[in-house]
Protein backbone atom coordinates (compact mmCIF):
# COMPACT_ATOMS: atom_id res chain seq x y z
CA UNK A 1 0.00 0.00 0.00
CA UNK A 2 1.30 3.48 -0.91
CA UNK A 3 1.46 6.10 1.84
CA UNK A 4 -0.24 9.41 1.00
CA UNK A 5 2.08 12.39 0.74
CA UNK A 6 1.98 14.41 3.95
CA UNK A 7 3.81 17.70 3.79
CA UNK A 8 3.45 21.11 5.38
CA UNK A 9 5.34 24.38 5.36
CA UNK A 10 4.60 27.85 6.80
CA UNK A 11 5.17 31.09 4.87
CA UNK A 12 5.34 34.64 6.18
CA UNK A 13 3.24 36.86 3.90
CA UNK A 14 4.05 40.18 5.56
CA UNK A 15 1.66 42.71 7.06
CA UNK A 16 1.36 40.48 10.15
CA UNK A 17 -0.04 37.46 8.27
CA UNK A 18 1.27 34.00 7.57
CA UNK A 19 -0.13 30.90 5.94
CA UNK A 20 0.79 27.25 6.39
CA UNK A 21 0.11 24.95 3.48
CA UNK A 22 -0.65 21.34 4.34
CA UNK A 23 -0.97 18.51 1.85
CA UNK A 24 -2.31 15.28 3.24
CA UNK A 25 -4.33 12.51 1.58
CA UNK A 26 -4.32 14.47 -1.67
CA UNK A 27 -5.98 17.53 -0.14
CA UNK A 28 -4.32 20.96 0.06
CA UNK A 29 -5.29 23.16 2.99
CA UNK A 30 -4.17 26.69 3.82
CA UNK A 31 -4.15 27.57 7.51
CA UNK A 32 -3.96 31.32 8.05
CA UNK A 33 -2.59 33.17 11.05
CA UNK A 34 -3.96 35.17 12.73
CA UNK A 35 -7.03 34.78 10.44
CA UNK A 36 -8.06 34.76 6.78
CA UNK A 37 -7.76 38.35 5.50
CA UNK A 38 -10.77 39.90 3.78
CA UNK A 39 -11.45 42.95 1.66
CA UNK A 40 -8.59 45.32 0.94
CA UNK A 41 -6.10 43.42 3.12
CA UNK A 42 -6.95 40.19 1.33
CA UNK A 43 -6.36 41.78 -2.06
CA UNK A 44 -3.04 43.21 -0.87
CA UNK A 45 -1.85 39.80 0.31
CA UNK A 46 -3.03 37.85 -2.74
CA UNK A 47 0.25 38.15 -4.73
CA UNK A 48 2.31 36.99 -1.71
CA UNK A 49 -0.17 34.15 -1.07
CA UNK A 50 0.01 32.93 -4.68
CA UNK A 51 3.82 33.11 -4.70
CA UNK A 52 4.00 31.11 -1.46
CA UNK A 53 1.47 28.56 -2.74
CA UNK A 54 3.45 28.14 -5.96
CA UNK A 55 6.72 27.66 -4.03
CA UNK A 56 5.06 25.05 -1.82
CA UNK A 57 3.57 23.13 -4.75
CA UNK A 58 6.84 23.34 -6.70
CA UNK A 59 8.61 21.72 -3.76
CA UNK A 60 6.27 18.73 -4.11
CA UNK A 61 6.67 18.06 -7.83
CA UNK A 62 9.57 15.59 -7.43
CA UNK A 63 7.21 13.38 -5.38
CA UNK A 64 3.90 14.08 -7.12
CA UNK A 65 4.77 14.96 -10.70
CA UNK A 66 2.85 17.66 -12.54
CA UNK A 67 0.44 19.80 -10.52
CA UNK A 68 -2.23 22.06 -12.01
CA UNK A 69 -3.71 25.02 -10.14
CA UNK A 70 -6.99 26.62 -11.17
CA UNK A 71 -7.76 30.02 -9.60
CA UNK A 72 -11.40 30.99 -9.64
Amino acid sequence: MTRPVAHSRPYDLGRGFSVEFKLQHGQLNAVWSPRVPHGRRGRQLLPAYKAARNRFLSSLTPDLGTIMVVDL
